[in-house]
């Protein structure tokens, strides 16, 4: 069961960052995807801490806001959300 949880917890990390800061490959189009990308990072970021799993909590959600270079302006409010 814990091995379960650890693995989903490691699996909705590796969803969020590959949405939110995935790089593109080619030029076309990236500047409408990278809109859709700063949009879905609030709300990646607050279901992600929102997860009552092992590691999903607002240490691991500042970090994550961290490596995806958000502003403190944006990821400050989905993580307290995410833990009320």
């Amino acid at each position: 069961m814990r091995h379960s949880l650890l693995s989903l917890s490691l699996l909705s990390l590796v969803f969020i960052f590959a949405a939110c800061g995935g790089k593109q490959r080619s030029e076309g189009g990236s500047a409408a995807k990278g809109d859709t990308v700063r949009k879905s990072a609030f709300w990646g970021l607050f279901l992600f801490v929102a997860i009552p799993l092992p590691g999903t909590g607002a240490w691991t959600g500042a970090l994550i806001a961290a490596m995806l270079d958000m502003r403190l302006k944006r990821a400050f409010p989905a993580i307290v959300l995410g833990v009320l």
